[in-house]
């Protein structure tokens, strides 16, 4: 019914304007929300050491009233890491990686993917915290949503702990060497 100047005693959905009345339409609002936690796998525990994979768990949520598409993810590859190609993850430029969590995702629902990284030797400052984002998404009709999340800004990097989409994880690697050298000249005799 489209008739607005009813007085409303009508059947809906029976033409009569003299007794319809429609002079508003409930509509849904968009809320749209997505966050990001990254862990280190159970299947991963420490202690960790260079030249030994470390799985990651980078697990997409949707907090939003509508499902989500196309969730982008960037990875930024830290000093102290190595990288092969995994689970979907390329590097799309140098220290850059990329993956997308095709969904849907569902409201309320979350997904994840795993990234397999190798501790390397790094004496630079955070060379073990590793930094993960959510870059964009789409809703069902391919259209970009990720500039509608209400508490973050996909794609603007780490925010220190602001926004709920980027999340870190860091493990520690000891590396202890001990070196033994003799400081007296031979000959050498047991009980010395």
């Amino acid at each position: 019914d489209n008739y607005i100047n009813g007085d409303g005693t009508g059947t809906p959905g029976d033409g009569v304007a003299a007794t319809d009345e429609d002079d508003h339409d409930g509509a849904t609002v968009r809320f749209i929300d997505v966050a990001l936690v990254k862990d280190i796998s159970p299947a991963s525990p420490p202690p960790y050491s260079y030249g030994s994979p470390v799985t990651y768990v980078i697990t997409v949520s949707n907090q939003s009233n509508e499902a989500v598409y196309n969730v982008e993810i960037e990875d930024d590859l830290p000093a102290g890491f190595s990288f092969a190609p995994n689970n979907g993850w390329l590097e799309s430029s140098p220290g850059i990686l990329t993956n997308t969590i095709a969904g849907p995702i569902a409201p309320g629902g979350s997904s994840f993917v795993e990234l397999i990284l190798t501790p390397i030797p790094s004496n630079l400052p955070n060379a073990y915290v590793n930094q993960a984002q959510v870059t964009g998404f789409e809703d069902e009709n391919g259209d970009p949503i990720g500039d509608r999340d209400i508490d973050s800004d996909p794609g603007n990097g780490p925010s220190g702990g602001t926004e709920d989409d980027d999340d870190n994880a860091v493990i520690e690697i000891f590396d202890l060497a001990l070196q033994k050298r003799l400081v007296t000249t031979p000959p050498y005799s047991y009980g010395q």
